[in-house]
């Protein structure tokens, strides 16, 4: 098994039974390609196992990806725009309430539609995160649509900014994996509500890939204001 430690470039990564204890701000590197490792933090060593192992195909998650999130910290609060992956819409800015009640009901459909179908997983650690994930999801959908329904069906300045929304968000929809069912579900809320769903044209699309709106930009100055001023700073 490839013994790496917290600092080592994955080029010369050492084979060795030995390793050096990891001095602050080091980064622990993934070498590609290896299918298992073992890492050292100090005096403890962590086994990593079938890091290629495939979670979800369609959006091509392994076990290595889910991995490298925990590394430090530091790779999550320095990271640039175009090295997250996510969907557009949820960069958006929030706009006024009807705008955000929108976003949350479309996003949170897909989200619960991702985590229900993640809970017969192979692996029961996935398993176990996606049933109690869908618990959450389960309510974002029902409290927005309920939301949706009230603005929708309310009156006509609430109807406008609804709709309003809707069409604003609805060309930031095709990131969604299976849109086919995500439709099932959102349709009949937007009926209820009175909303006409939009017609479905060009769509945004690229924000699994690293290509970002400009708002992502803003959002990352503001969350990354400490550890960049202060870096190296614990707390």
């Amino acid at each position: 098994m490839t013994k790496v430690t917290s600092g080592d470039d994955p080029a010369k990564s050492k084979r060795s039974a030995k390793s050096t204890k990891r001095a602050p701000g080091d980064r622990v590197k993934l070498p590609p390609g290896i299918e298992q490792l073992e890492v050292s933090f100090g005096d403890r060593q962590v086994k990593l196992t079938n890091l290629n192992k495939l979670f979800w195909p369609e959006l091509k998650i392994t076990k290595r990806t889910l991995a490298l999130p925990h590394r430090r910290t530091r790779r999550r609060t320095r990271r640039i725009p175009h090295q997250f992956r996510n969907a557009q819409i949820a960069e958006l800015p929030n706009g006024d309430f009807a705008f955000s009640i929108a976003r949350l009901f479309l996003v949170s459909v897909a989200s619960d539609q991702f985590w229900r179908s993640s809970v017969q997983h192979d692996d029961p650690d996935i398993a176990a995160i996606a049933a109690k994930a869908e618990k959450e999801t389960a309510y974002h959908v029902r409290h927005a649509a309920d939301w949706l329904v009230r603005l929708g069906d309310g009156t006509d300045e609430s109807h406008r900014r609804a709709q309003t929304a809707l069409n604003a968000l609805w060309p930031y929809t095709g990131d969604i994996s299976d849109r086919t069912a995500w439709l099932r579900s959102v349709s009949p809320i937007l009926t209820r509500a009175t909303l006409t769903q939009p017609a479905d044209g060009w769509m945004q699309s690229g924000g699994r890939d690293g290509r970002h709106t400009e708002h992502l930009g803003h959002l990352l100055a503001e969350m990354q204001i400490l550890p960049r001023t202060y870096p190296g700073a614990t707390w």
